[in-house]
């Protein structure tokens, strides 16, 4: 095990006592990751690894299967911290790879992860000032918002040279951060970077099953970006919107006919209409989510997205 260390301030005397906290490192795990470094072709910018001379990645993908996700952050979290790029990028590509797909485990096992273990992560993810950050940036975002790190990952994120890192990690902070994180949300939508304005007004619509409790929030407050001068704002709005059903896909309705009769009726926007947004079948058993007056004013649309 490697030692991870944390100042902890004493209130009453102002004074800074170290403590080191332990985080789990699999050894065999660890000892695959950097053979995989010295033996793959690894791309340390979009974090590739292939050609491995003594099978060093189907290796690692059955360690992954046989001990489960969770026991192994540990020992992914200390690979990203290697000073050696190639160690970094192989610990990339397998969180990417294996960790989003299974943030279901994650979830269910949340008490289980340390402390220690989410604050190195985001710090290690700190120190990735290079490109290859990216492949981290939503699991940085989710592990904080499941153990209430988020003021660590904003300021992370804040200051991380890496503009792709920094939007894919604030599109990520709803799925669990909910509306304890919406008021940080508004404030970003509010940025003057569009870009940062775009991806947080993202985070939305990466809630998985939003409640009626939340989407009495989120759905006024959508509907004042429908309208947006950014493109990319009133597009994850009106995806919001159709979520909301109801009263609110007439909204979106009403603003992609004012689109289509300006001939703006277009990408992004359009892709409200012809993504998966409301059905207008019953799909597995559940109704339609919009009325058949509403489904006969989205195919007109569809029909008029300016080419």
């Amino acid at each position: 095990m490697r030692k991870w260390c944390v100042v902890l301030v004493v209130p009453v005397l102002a004074l800074g006592a170290l403590a080191c906290k332990k985080v789990p490192v699999d050894s065999e795990l660890m000892g695959l990751i950097e053979s995989a470094a010295k033996n793959c072709d690894v791309d340390t910018r979009y974090a590739f690894v292939k050609d491995c001379k003594a099978g060093e990645a189907d290796k690692i993908e059955k360690i992954i299967a046989e001990k489960k996700v969770t026991p192994l952050l540990g020992t992914f979290t200390e690979a990203l911290g290697s000073s050696d790029a190639k160690v970094k990028a192989v610990a990339c590509k397998y969180l990417y790879r294996n960790y989003r797909d299974n943030i279901g485990e994650l979830n269910d096992n949340r008490d289980k992860i340390p402390v220690e273990v989410v604050e190195a992560f985001i710090n290690n993810v700190a120190a990735t000032k290079e490109y290859v950050s990216f492949y981290v940036a939503e699991l940085a975002s989710h592990l904080a918002m499941m153990k209430g790190m988020e003021t660590q990952l904003y300021k992370m994120l804040a200051e991380h040279p890496q503009e792709y890192t920094r939007l894919e990690g604030y599109r990520q902070l709803m799925r669990y951060g909910r509306l304890r994180v919406f008021d940080k949300v508004k404030e970003l939508v509010g940025s003057t970077d569009e870009k940062v304005a775009a991806a947080a007004m993202e985070a939305p619509t990466n809630m998985y099953k939003i409640t009626d409790q939340e989407k009495e929030q989120l759905c006024p407050w959508a509907q004042g970006f429908l309208s947006s001068e950014n493109d990319n704002v009133a597009t994850s709005a009106a995806k919001i919107l159709n979520s909301c059903q109801g009263k609110y896909i007439d909204a979106v309705l009403d603003e992609a006919e004012k689109r289509a009769n300006e001939g703006r009726l277009k990408s992004p926007f359009s892709s409200a209409l012809t993504n998966f947004t409301f059905s207008c079948e019953t799909i597995f058993g559940s109704p339609p989510t919009g009325t058949p007056e509403q489904c006969k004013r989205k195919e007109a649309l569809i029909k008029r997205i300016a080419k």
